[in-house]
This record gives structure tokens, C-alpha cells and sequence, in this order.
């Protein structure tokens, strides 16, 4: 429906917008000539370092507020060790798998490497001999 409705707008779009001509503007010299006449605005200079170098007072430095910054070096180093330290239940999550896999790997192994103790292989046929007389 939303597609359909967006292909008959395009079109309608397309199909009105054949008859629009882009002409050029003529110019208004009349106009032109006022604009030109008007005296020009003069902006003054920029006041910046008017009256010499701005003193910069450093502000006092509270060492709680700049623990719990987010941009301070020691919230970074928080969350660089959340980052890379796992939780400790992930981490044994993943031990736990491993080392089950591993034993399902060995014991899958040990199945195969081991024959059956139930199968019992046949005797060889023996080939009758002639006994000499």
C-alpha cells in the first residue's frame, strides 16, 4: 500500500511538473539602480583582544568532580578495565564450556580408539589338508 502510494505520488510529481518552464529572470534595472544608491552598512572591527590578552583565571579544581568526569583519566581507566576484564560469571561460563567440551571431545575419542568388548572376531577358515598316508 505505502509503495503503491509512493509510485502514484512520483507520478503525479513527474506528470505536473512537465508543463514548468525555467525561464531566465529578466532584471528589474530600476531596482538595481535604488539598491545601489542606498548608502552601505559599515560593520565596525571585531573587539576581540581590544584591550590587550584576556587573563585566564584557572578555576579551582575539585578532585571528586573530576574523578567522576567523563573525560577524566581516571573514569577512563574505569571503563578501559570494564572493558577488558569479563565479568567473573562469564569467565566461568566460558571455563565451564570449554573444559566440557574437551571432555566430550575425549570421551568421544576414547569410544572410537577402543573396540567394543562384546564383539567377538571369527577364527580364521581353516583349509583341509590331505593327510599323506
Amino acid at each position: 500500500m505505502i509503495n503503491a502510494t509512493k509510485t502514484l505520488a512520483l507520478l503525479a510529481f513527474l506528470l505536473l511538473g512537465i508543463g514548468v518552464r525555467a525561464d531566465s529572470v529578466e532584471p528589474d534595472l530600476r531596482r538595481a539602480i535604488r539598491e545601489a544608491q542606498r548608502p552601505r552598512i559599515h560593520y565596525g572591527p571585531a573587539r576581540v583582544g581590544w584591550n590587550g590578552q584576556e587573563k585566564i583565571v584557572a578555576p579551582a579544581v575539585n578532585p571528586v568532580y573530576e574523578s567522576l568526569r567523563v573525560d577524566s583519566p581516571a573514569a577512563i581507566r574505569r571503563q578501559l578495565k570494564a572493558v577488558v576484564l569479563p565479568h567473573w560469571q562469564v569467565a566461568m561460563a566460558f571455563l565451564a564450556l570449554i573444559l566440557g567440551l574437551r571432555m566430550m571431545r575425549s570421551l568421544r575419542q576414547a569410544a572410537h580408539s577402543e573396540p567394543a568388548s562384546n564383539v567377538v572376531p571369527f577364527p580364521a577358515r581353516s583349509i583341509p589338508r590331505e593327510e599323506a598316508a
